[in-house]
């Protein structure tokens, strides 16, 4: 397999994707102004704790107390009390109706003056972590701005994502719908409570080759989108025993590499199969604000703007631009990215 990272600087974002075989696989980002929680280490409080929930609700001193389930509790920690302290790491970001969700399980001692909540350890820039964390020896990494020294320098005269087509697909990632080829499709439906998936056949697909390859694809497409939680996929129907366990097998193989841990729980007795994937950070969705199948927030439209206009710049020789904007974006890029502009 031939694996590639490229890295676009543009104004107010650094986007990095991750290519395998010419086809995108994960897709990382870091705007001015959205910096993720995800990574960052607090000694927060334990405000108050559930028994129904068998969870806590930990102050961190930000707008929402954070969620420790007691499964996620560090292993010989003392038993989680209102008014303890406790060391936790966040894995999931601030949502519009819950606070961050947190684990106990942390390789971190907090300093013997830290005030109760505190940040002790800041959050990583997304880019940055998945280039330290991520990258394999064998991996082409290159980007369109030198800052990154341990990246090729890319001096094409043609935008860094115009390899691969990897706008294309990031825009095709962002749609329900995913084809297989041959009239076969995935129907990806993300909810707050679990993501449905399912398997529609052509008009002359046959049920188990189908299948495998809805399999392989849903794994890229797991990693790609950054779907997390409970999963549910609604494959073709299949009588024979070995080719549902082989089905299995092949769905379990797929997603072997994904850095989230994921488990493949099997087929229900109506044939569904059942999975989860630790959630790390935003879907793809969230963090691009989509708010339907084609809007995009204001952030993201103005981001993609200023891109635009930069590459028109440096690839095309543009230099003077007529923009007609939304007054939404007009604000946005007269406050939150004005030191962009300038």
């Amino acid at each position: 397999m031939t694996t590639d990272v490229l890295i676009n600087v543009a104004p107010g974002e650094t986007r990095l994707a991750l290519v395998e075989d010419g086809r995108l696989s994960e897709y990382v980002n870091s705007r001015i102004g959205a910096q993720s929680l995800v990574g960052a280490i607090f000694l927060g409080r334990v405000a108050s704790v559930s028994k129904p929930l068998d969870a806590a609700f930990v102050d961190l001193g930000l707008a929402r107390p954070g969620f420790l389930a007691f499964s996620d509790a560090k292993e010989g920690a003392p038993k989680l009390i209102e008014g303890a302290s406790v060391l936790v790491h966040v894995v999931r970001d601030v949502t519009d109706d819950k606070g961050p969700k947190l684990t106990g399980r942390v390789a971190h001692a907090a300093p013997s003056d830290a005030r109760v909540p505190s940040l002790i350890v800041p959050p990583p820039d997304p880019v940055e972590h998945f280039l330290l964390t991520r990258v394999r020896a064998d991996w082409r990494v290159r980007a369109d701005d030198r800052r990154f020294r341990a990246a090729e320098f890319y001096a094409e005269r043609t935008p860094i994502f115009a390899e691969h087509d990897v706008e294309t697909q990031l825009e095709a990632a962002l749609h329900p719908l995913v084809p297989l080829g041959d009239g076969a499709s995935l129907m990806i439906e993300e909810t707050a409570a679990l993501s449905a998936i399912d398997v529609n056949s052509g008009p002359r697909g046959e049920a188990n080759a189908v299948n495998l390859a809805a399999a392989r694809e849903l794994a890229r497409q797991l990693r790609l989108r950054n779907i997390g939680g409970q999963i549910v996929v609604d494959f073709l129907p299949m009588k024979r025993r070995d080719r549902r366990a082989q089905l299995i097998d092949t769905l379990r193989a797929a997603v072997a590499d994904d850095s989230n841990e994921v488990q493949v729980f099997g087929l229900t007795r109506l044939g569904l199969a059942e999975l989860t994937r630790r959630r790390i950070g935003e879907s793809l969705a969230a963090r691009l604000g989509l708010q339907s199948n084609i809007a995009r927030s204001p952030e993201t439209a103005a981001l993609d703007l200023l891109r635009t206009i930069d590459e028109q710049a440096r690839f095309g020789g543009t230099r003077r631009f007529a923009v007609t904007l939304s007054r939404a974006i007009e604000l946005l890029l007269q406050t939150g990215y004005r030191a962009v502009l300038d």
